[in-house]
């Protein structure tokens, strides 16, 4: 691996977030390994259950363009929103582009989830 370095994988591994973005950043562009939604999302889901609100807004826009994921805009909004809970304002004219193409009862989903605790939100 060219980028990702034997440091920045050890570091992922056990738990830090930031090398868990960089991670996911260089498999969702293909940098230094071949690009692989699927395993960014992953990379990104670990970041962002932890707190890191860029790889909120990353995970975010995967779900709301269905790289590596199914297209699913309301878990797409709620990370955005996590996201800009969390202090990141670039989130939200993202998340307003994908409010505007939801439906009603999306968007009594996304209202459910985003009341629950983080560590509960669960699609119904």
């Amino acid at each position: 691996m060219t980028i990702l370095s034997a440091f920045t994988m050890k570091d992922a591994y056990q738990g830090d977030s930031n090398a868990q973005l960089q991670i996911g950043v260089c498999y969702a562009n293909g940098y230094g390994v071949e690009q692989n939604y699927t395993e960014a999302v992953t990379w990104f889901q670990k970041s962002a259950e932890q707190g890191n609100a860029e790889s909120q807004c990353l995970l975010g826009i995967c779900y709301g363009m269905g790289y590596g994921v199914d297209k699913d805009l309301i878990l797409a909004c709620m990370w955005l929103n996590v996201a800009i809970e969390n202090g990141y304002s670039d989130a939200i004219t993202i998340v307003d582009k994908y409010t505007v193409m939801m439906i009603p009862e999306e968007i009594t989903e996304l209202q459910r989830l985003m009341a629950e605790p983080i560590s509960e939100r669960k699609r119904a």
